[in-house]
Order: C-alpha cells, then sequence, then structure tokens
C-alpha cells in the first residue's frame, strides 16, 4: 500500500473526497504507479498529480481506474462531477494545477517510459477567440436550420394552438386519498397546501423533512440543500415505501405514501458525501 501524503489545505470538500477515493482504489489494485500508467495509458506524472490533488483527472482516467478496482462507477462518476463544479479548490472558480513533481512516495519502476506527451487524455483550447466565436455562430445557424425543416415536416408552424378560453381552475385539495396517493406527487393534487412537518434532521450539508398532508392522508419526504445524485426515500402504511433523487443539484422529494396520521410514517437520505441518516414521524 502507498504512503500517501496529506492533501492541501485549499482543496474544496468535493476534490477532497474525489482524491481520497482514487487514492482507496488504487490501493485496491496493488499496483504500482508505473503498472497504472501502463493499464490506463496515462503517465505516471499525471496519475502523481490526480493522487495528490494537485489537478483533476479527466473522467475517463478515473473510470479506468474504477473499472480496475472494481468500483461502484455511477457512485464515481457523481463524485466526480461534484469535484469538477466545485472548482477543485475552495474559493476558486476554476481548477489550477499546483506541480509537477511526484507526490506519491513510491519507488518509481525502472525503464517505464513518463513521457507526457503519451498520455491521450488532453484538453485542447483554441488560442483564437474569433475562430471560436465564428464557430459558435456555425453551430447556432445549423440548430436553428435543422429545427425549421424539423417544424415544416411535422405541420407545427401551420397547426394553430388554441387560447385558453379561460382562467385555469387549480387542482381541489385532497384530489386523491390515502393508497389513492401512493406514488404521485403532492404539489399537483393540492396535497402540499395543509402539509405540515411532522420531523426533521440535518444530514450533512442538506436538510431532511418528513411532511403530511391529513386532507390527503398521505406523507413524503423532502431534502433541501441538497446536491446532485443525492438520494431520499419514506415508507407510510404497510410498508409502503417511495424513492427520490436530486438531478438539478437543489433539492429532491419523493412521491407520496398512504398514511393514516401524522404519527406513521419515516424518511431517509443518502448523499453522495458518504453521510446517511433517518427520521421518524414523532409519535
Amino acid at each position: 500500500m502507498s504512503a500517501w501524503r496529506p492533501l492541501a489545505d485549499s482543496l474544496s470538500p468535493e476534490m477532497r473526497h474525489l482524491t481520497r477515493e482514487l487514492r482507496v482504489m488504487k490501493d485496491r489494485t496493488s499496483l504500482s504507479l508505473g503498472q497504472l500508467a501502463k493499464k490506463t495509458a496515462c503517465s505516471k506524472s499525471a496519475w502523481s498529480r490526480y493522487l495528490n490533488g494537485q489537478a483533476l483527472a479527466p473522467y475517463a482516467v478515473v473510470a479506468a481506474l474504477g473499472e480496475l478496482a472494481d468500483a461502484d462507477q455511477a457512485r464515481l462518476h457523481a463524485l466526480w462531477e461534484l469535484a469538477a463544479e466545485s472548482g477543485g479548490r475552495a474559493g476558486e472558480g476554476a481548477y489550477t494545477a499546483t506541480g509537477d513533481g511526484p507526490g506519491v512516495d513510491e519507488e518509481d519502476d525502472e525503464g517505464e517510459d513518463d513521457a507526457e506527451s503519451t498520455m491521450p487524455f488532453r484538453v485542447v483550447r483554441d488560442s483564437s477567440p474569433t475562430r471560436r466565436w465564428l464557430a459558435i455562430l456555425a453551430i447556432g445557424v445549423v440548430v436553428v436550420a435543422i429545427g425549421l425543416v424539423v417544424a415544416v415536416l411535422t405541420g407545427a408552424i401551420s397547426r394553430p394552438v388554441a387560447s385558453p378560453t379561460g382562467p385555469r381552475t387549480p387542482t381541489p385539495a385532497g384530489s386523491c386519498q390515502a393508497s389513492d396517493c401512493t406514488g404521485r406527487t403532492a404539489e399537483p393534487l393540492g396535497c402540499a397546501r395543509d402539509a405540515v412537518v411532522t420531523a426533521y434532521v440535518q444530514v450533512d450539508y442538506a436538510r431532511l423533512e418528513l411532511r403530511y398532508s391529513a386532507v390527503c392522508r398521505a406523507a413524503w419526504a423532502v431534502l433541501t440543500g441538497a446536491r446532485r445524485y443525492d438520494r431520499v426515500n419514506v415508507t407510510g402504511d404497510a410498508g409502503a415505501e417511495a424513492k427520490g433523487k436530486d438531478r438539478a443539484g437543489s433539492a429532491a422529494a419523493t412521491p407520496m405514501v398512504a398514511a393514516a396520521g401524522p404519527e406513521v410514517g419515516y424518511a431517509c437520505a443518502e448523499l453522495t458525501s458518504g453521510a446517511r441518516k433517518c427520521v421518524a414521524a414523532r409519535r
């Protein structure tokens, strides 16, 4: 197992979490840096930076290590996206590498080429702003042209759109009740209007709430302050269960489950940070 150096304090929590995961996977494979470089087509010096948080590895490189370590690729992709969005270092909007020196306290393999030019994962930036803008403009023109052709072929342009004859009538509260609500969303059915929070708990950076509607006799869970791919679930009468997942990076909510009263049900949240907590309705 490699003797790892401490990570820099300036790393964001997301980048720190991903780097530690890379180290765990690398140790799990029992491969040296040279062997890892050969199996992933990525140079030893690049791996040294990735394993010490000095640079964010391309996802293809991360996925290659995950495959060697038999890791959960979905979880790995979520950790990588969070690290990429965080900017790598706390307080910075973009990530910058801090050096090229080796950071893994491990002996190099003899005779192995460490040429950076052999690494296939490389981001190439166009040095000409004018050329970039011309390319963006050309893509925009093509997209608009394709949209017009599709609209003409499907008749969307010539088909008149009926205007509403009057104001929309809001869905009455309690449009479903008990088991009829199971698996359905609270807001469109008016069940959120009389909702009360029957229990809540802080889970790392997010707040987990268990909500109940007396008029709908149903419960559901809401996770606010969530991050992408955080998960939440709720359980109600007779073990009825519903699950939700944050896809936008702000909040997640489950569908409803039947609940005979506000004292019924419990909710659980599982975050990509590894934190997990449950809360039960107060009895």
